[in-house]
């Protein structure tokens, strides 16, 4: 399976510490994930309102501030998924973020969520990497 290949390429090119995995239509290929790269790769159900409410507003938070030292490459692509995603209020004060319409793609705004919160994850525990500079996707 192309995915699989895919997760196998990036840790090989790369010391991945932390890859954070959306279940829902590919539960066995985690499966099998998880047991080739323990305590690296985890599951992450985006549909928890309580954890994807914090990990957007994590995100959120860390590319509006003025001081923030996020960046990111300019990926036009994932400009657009950002733009294409909508915030929807959920259980209260939660929200999630949806497509505005089937034909809006989402998928690269949610893996950076994802990537982000990986990221943040990995650092609040304490690894710090060998060079001043790490990257996450």
């Amino acid at each position: 399976m192309e995915i699989l290949a895919a997760f196998d390429e990036i840790f090989e090119q790369f010391d991945v510490v932390r890859a954070y995995c959306d279940p829902p239509f590919w539960q066995s290929e985690i499966d099998g994930l998880e047991a080739k790269y323990p305590k690296r790769v985890f599951r992450w159900e985006t549909y928890r309102p309580t954890q994807m409410h914090a990990a957007l507003e994590r995100m959120k938070t860390d590319v509006m501030l003025p001081e923030s030292q996020f960046t990111h490459d300019g990926d036009e692509t994932v400009g657009t998924h950002i733009r294409n995603a909508v915030e929807v209020a959920r259980s209260g004060q939660k929200y999630l973020i949806f497509k505005a319409s089937e034909t809006q793609k989402i998928d690269l705004a949610m893996s950076s969520v994802l990537a982000h919160e990986a990221a943040g994850d990995v650092i609040a525990a304490g690894y710090t990497a060998d060079e001043d500079e790490y990257v996450y996707y």
